[in-house]
């Protein structure tokens, strides 16, 4: 076992090299399992240069190539480097973690040994896992095929109403979020911000003045003694309305936008 780890820890380490090269990732699969099979057989050749058993190399090298296909099978967005550098990962990890039970196990004669190597072995075991929870994301972030476009149509600008809501916020902060939808590129919106139940009747007051100092566009509510928390709070707000409102939007009171956001989103 720790012969296929060091031969299925190779192979991942020169995979993820051979990835890193601009394009490869996400190489179509014409390109990628050819290149992908000949990282395979310069393992499988430098370890049988190196005096290993030619049986368990030709074992470990089709063993790989099994669990890469039935990887990309399962991942079918993956590309096919995507999936080798994946599958090398975990089945170098699955070696490991057999390699080093087997070791405790065979070793071990005190109790108190193997309760602390078996111990070691769990927590090791649980670092491997989140690694490879990690690897899964990135190479389904880097190796996927990209969804097709969604069509957008720019025409389509209905009235959309976005809502705020705020409680006992610093002025200073929410200043910034109002600020950005202040200069946002829609022709008709309206910021609708609700402050419920902030306790300091000066902190409320200044959003107010900041809102009218702000322009039409901007809608200032205060709700007192309201039930439901944000969502309460928006409920009410959201009533309030007017009716030829299509769209709602929520950006809470620490988010800053960007003057296109709404163009780019209402299409769709």
């Amino acid at each position: 076992m720790l012969h296929a780890a060091l031969f299925f820890g190779f192979l991942g380490v020169v995979t993820t090299v051979v990835a890193l090269v601009p394009g490869v990732i996400r190489a179509r699969i014409w390109f990628g399992l050819p290149l992908g099979l000949a990282v395979v057989v310069l393992i499988a050749g430098v370890d049988l240069v190196l005096g290993a058993d030619t049986r368990m190399d030709l074992e470990l090298a089709g063993g790989a190539v099994i669990a890469i296909v039935a990887v990309r099978a399962w991942m079918v967005r993956w590309s096919w480097m995507g999936a080798q550098m994946f599958a090398s990962a975990t089945l170098a990890s699955i070696a490991y973690v057999v390699y080093a039970a087997s070791i405790t196990y065979a070793v071990g004669r005190s109790p108190l040994y193997l309760v602390i190597s078996t111990l070691l072995l769990v927590l090791e075991l649980a670092a491997l896992s989140l690694s490879i929870s990690y690897l899964f994301e990135v190479v389904d972030t880097l190796s996927r095929r990209d969804d097709p476009v969604h069509p957008s149509d720019p025409s389509y600008l209905p009235k959309v109403a976005v809502q705020v809501p705020a409680y006992n916020e610093p002025i200073e902060v929410i200043r910034e979020t109002l600020s950005a939808l202040a200069v946002v590129d829609y022709p008709d919106l309206i910021v609708q911000v609700v402050d419920n139940n902030t306790p300091d009747r000066a902190s409320w007051t200044a959003l107010q003045a900041l809102c009218e100092k702000l322009g039409p566009r901007f809608q200032f509510m205060h709700l007192e003694k309201w039930p439901g928390f944000k969502a309460g709070a928006l409920n009410e707000a959201t009533r309030r309305l007017p009716r030829d409102v299509e769209i709602i939007g929520v950006v809470d009171s620490d988010y800053v936008v960007k003057p296109n956001w709404l163009r780019s989103v209402v299409g769709h």
